[in-house]
């Protein structure tokens, strides 16, 4: 037998062994005294999380009816076994105390999830600073002229992979310049980087934690990652060359440019200009897509929205170009003035969130949080809020599971009322009162986007491409609801 082959043979057994081993780690470590939902008698840790995967939503729909509903007056907390590990589920009552509670970590969240402190895996990017600028320019036209219209009768179309596209192209507009956002190459790349990271992560989640930093290079979606990673490197690296020679627009105002000049502002060496765009790839395309897909499938659903959203797309346009509302510059004021879209995102985030559950926080010292003394949190411990509790509350909510398309425009108009009644308006009051009912805007009411210091920092982003791309299909295409993909 060869050398070669019984070292094989050795290093295979020798996982198998610390597999065995390292079965029950400290990521694993149930929190005592709370109740498991969604562990049946018999199962073990890995059943459990298993279970999980397959049936999240409903194992938190179970926890926080029982927890939260049916027994208002005294709501409790409970645990889920995720693939992360434990999961401590509370009350939404307790948003405002954790959500900037020293010693629970958005950071460690990440690094839990993600395995950031894996070599080569540095998902850190800045969301802030740069300024945005929507522009009704010709990357939209392009998307769906390639991708929705190319045949004249009706056609059904697949949409997701269309909105993947579409706001790859918007996200790279942004990011990286009206070059990128043309250059199939790299939107190819920087949705499939998206694609592979979520592969990569459940993929390792399946190895316990001591085995983790060895099975990485091992696995295909690894090696898929390092591709993306060596591809994107000689993009940008091109691009930023064309730049020193003045061969791309030299006052292009996008992430890329926003980077070079926070450095030079800080007397910093140039950052990571690939791993920040990769970051911003890989956390706004897919859940701006998945969002802009959504509420096209609930405005099918709901198709008595669509003319009156058409309407206030045409009349904010028409008002800004002082004509048909056919110019080629959106202003920050036309955005804001799309109310009832506004609403219309928000009532389908409100259903469709992106997360089951938000404000996920990782303990990184023992905590206590103060109205929950009788539970202190162990170093390590992860918690969060379940969507489902305060986006469906019916006390906030009416009706809850049902899609009222101008239920956030009526919250701000009776909030702008009430102020006015009470004689605190102000001329420019329009502008603050019901601000809590923007899309944007986070809440203890609504966690679409988290809540506090770490709310998502690209949510204003996000918001001006999903009016700018829902306007445009509005105005730009006729819809037909197939009846028989209704319930889809």
């Amino acid at each position: 037998m060869s050398t070669a082959l019984v070292t094989a043979v050795f290093l295979a057994l020798l996982v198998l062994l610390a597999s065995a081993a390292f079965k029950h780690l400290p990521d694993d470590k149930i929190y005592p005294g709370l109740e498991i939902v969604g562990m049946r008698p018999g199962d073990t840790i890995s059943q459990a999380k298993q279970r999980y995967i397959e049936h999240s939503r409903s194992i938190l729909d179970e926890g926080t009816a029982k927890a939260c509903y049916s027994h208002r007056l005294h709501r409790k907390p409970f645990q889920v076994l995720t693939p992360t590990g434990p999961l401590i589920v509370l009350p939404a009552k307790h948003v405002d105390e954790i959500k900037s509670l020293r010693g629970l970590s958005f950071h460690e969240t990440i690094a839990k999830s993600f395995f950031v402190r894996l070599p080569g895996m540095s998902l850190a990017g800045g969301m802030a600073g740069f300024k945005f600028i929507v522009e009704h320019d010709e990357v939209f036209n392009e998307v769906v002229r390639l991708h929705l219209t190319r045949r004249l009768d009706w056609t059904p179309v697949v949409f997701l992979p269309t909105a993947v596209h579409l706001v790859a192209r918007l996200s790279a507009r942004a990011f990286l310049g009206r070059a990128a956002s043309r250059d199939e190459s790299w939107l190819r790349l920087s949705t499939a980087y998206a694609h592979d990271s979520v592969s990569f992560v459940r993929a390792l989640r399946r190895w316990p934690p001591a085995l983790r930093p060895l099975v990485q290079h091992l696995l295909p979606e690894r090696r898929r990652l390092r591709a993306c990673e060596a591809q994107a490197r000689n993009f940008v690296a091109s691009l930023q060359e064309k730049r020193r020679r003045g061969d791309d627009d030299a006052d292009v105002d996008d992430a890329l440019r926003w980077q070079e000049e926070a450095c030079e502002r800080r007397g910093q060496e140039a950052t990571d200009a690939v791993g920040c765009q990769l970051a911003l790839a890989l956390v706004a395309v897919h859940t701006t897509s998945m969002a802009l897909t959504r509420v096209v499938f609930d405005l099918c659903r709901n198709p008595q929205w669509i003319e009156p959203l058409r309407e206030e797309a045409r009349s904010v346009l028409a008002a800004d170009e002082g004509g048909d509302g056919d110019g080629a510059v959106w202003g920050k004021s036309t955005l804001v003035r799309l109310r009832l879209m506004d609403s219309v995102l928000k009532e389908s985030q409100r259903l469709s969130p992106v997360h089951l559950t938000l404000m996920t926080r990782v303990a990184t010292a023992d905590v206590v949080i103060p109205s929950l003394p009788h539970l202190p949190l162990p170093t390590g411990t992860m918690l969060a809020i379940s969507s489902s509790e305060p986006l469906r509350d019916p006390r906030t909510f009416p009706d809850p599971d049902r899609f009222v398309g101008d239920r956030f425009l009526r919250l701000r108009e009776e909030a702008l009322a009430a102020a006015t009644a009470a004689g605190t308006a102000e001329d420019n009051d329009s502008a603050t009162a019901g601000n809590k009912w923007q899309y944007a805007t986070t809440s203890a009411q609504h966690l679409g986007f988290g809540h506090g210091p770490h709310a998502c920092p690209g949510r204003f982003f996000a918001a001006a491409e999903l009016k700018v791309a829902l306007a445009l299909l509005l105005l730009g295409t006729v819809e037909r609801h197939l009846e028989q993909h209704k319930s889809k």
